[in-house]
């Protein structure tokens, strides 16, 4: 049973090794394929270095959308050169901003152009700049067009329907009540549908042109904040790369762990099932129950020991602070007594004087 488990847990790694190096093969193929550009699939195109064809088609109904960021010297003059293009080509702005000052200074323009001379404008407006990035967004709303004007052919039929039953049947006053105000309702519905292809086909005439004009500071030395901002950025942008793949990783792991959980709970479950029938005790979990409570008695024990060293510690250091006031005392006695012993020492020389004076004079 032993070799049994060691078996099935080394096959469990094998699989959970080879499922997610499967996993991130799949994982890079798909991001190369979304990362992958197709003009055919979303019916834009990229422009660059002034080649800005577009093929406008009557059959179809295109709205474009043009992002574009330029780099220039003079911001003043090129701003100047925008707008007197766009007046030549009938276009007009929707926006306009100016931000920044000095070398950071910078303007952004959201721009109508008539989409027969959007080549044309922009070719012109490219012309001698540094163009950073562009990109021409079409989107398609021809079957937008025709539902709508679907829905408006089906108001007139009907609408031609109720003035035919009014001209020539003689409907009762009711009748031509609801006749009357269902004619009212068509009447404000094609109005609506009206609005709505008109506007279709003012955005297919004209395109949305989104332009950032960028003021060249290459010549500027970059400051000291400005380097350490740069060097922040790029390590949080690296810090949340790697945060990303850890994620990533943790992700694509756990339903294999799920997998795995689950083998590992059937394998226990049959040899429950087994020990019951064998009539013999289930220890699948005995050795780690005597593990902990041998691990749960080796810290009681070190905690003990350590406690009896502190103990023995705390009490040196109380024999050693008794033992220092008992030597002050002796040292304070002996000075007291000091004095005393001079003066009995001086009395008993006075003493041993007097007799011999005495002495001398039983003599004279």
């Amino acid at each position: 049973m032993k070799k049994f488990g060691k078996i099935l847990i080394a096959v469990c790694a094998a699989v959970l090794v080879i499922c997610s190096v499967f996993t991130f093969t799949a994982c890079n193929a798909s991001s190369d394929k979304d990362g992958a550009y197709s003009p055919a699939e979303d019916g834009s195109s990229n422009g660059g270095d002034g080649l800005n064809s577009i093929v406008i088609t009557e059959d179809r109904l295109v709205v474009y959308t043009v992002d574009m960021d330029m780099t220039v010297e003079d911001l003043t003059k090129t701003v100047k050169t925008v707008r007197a293009k766009l007046k030549e080509v009938g276009g007009w702005e929707k926006n306009m901003s100016v931000d920044g000052y000095d070398d950071s200074q910078y303007a952004s323009f959201v721009l109508r152009v008539p989409t027969e001379k959007l080549d044309e404008f922009l070719n012109a407006i490219e012309e001698g700049n540094k163009v950073g990035s562009k990109s021409i967004r079409g989107v398609d709303v021809t079957e937008e067009y025709t539902g709508v004007e679907s829905k408006k052919r089906a108001l007139e039929i009907e609408k031609e329907m109720l003035e035919r039953i009014l001209a020539e049947e003689e409907p009762d006053y009711s009748t031509k009540k609801e006749i009357y105000t269902r004619l009212n309702e068509i009447a404000a519905q094609m109005d609506e549908y009206t609005a709505e292809m008109t506007e279709y086909k003012k955005q297919v005439e004209y395109s949305t042109v989104n332009l950032s004009i960028h003021k060249n500071n290459s010549g500027a030395k970059e400051s000291f904040w400005d380097r350490l901002g740069r060097v922040l950025s790029g390590s949080g942008s690296s810090l949340g790369s790697v945060f990303g793949w850890i994620l990533t990783i943790i992700v694509a792991i756990l339903p294999y762990l799920g997998v795995i959980a689950a083998i590992f709970g059937l394998y226990v479950l049959i040899k429950f099932i087994v020990c019951k029938i064998r009539k013999v005790p289930f220890t699948l979990f005995a050795k780690a129950r005597e593990r902990a409570k041998a691990r749960k008695e080796m810290k009681r024990r070190m905690a003990e020991a350590y406690e009896k060293r502190e103990r023995k510690r705390n009490g040196k250091k109380e024999e050693k602070t008794e033992e220092k006031p008992k030597e002050i005392e002796t040292l304070i006695e002996t000075r007291e007594t000091a004095p005393e012993t001079k003066e009995s020492a001086g009395e008993e020389k006075k003493g041993e004087d007097k007799p011999e004076e005495t002495d001398k004079n039983d003599n004279e």
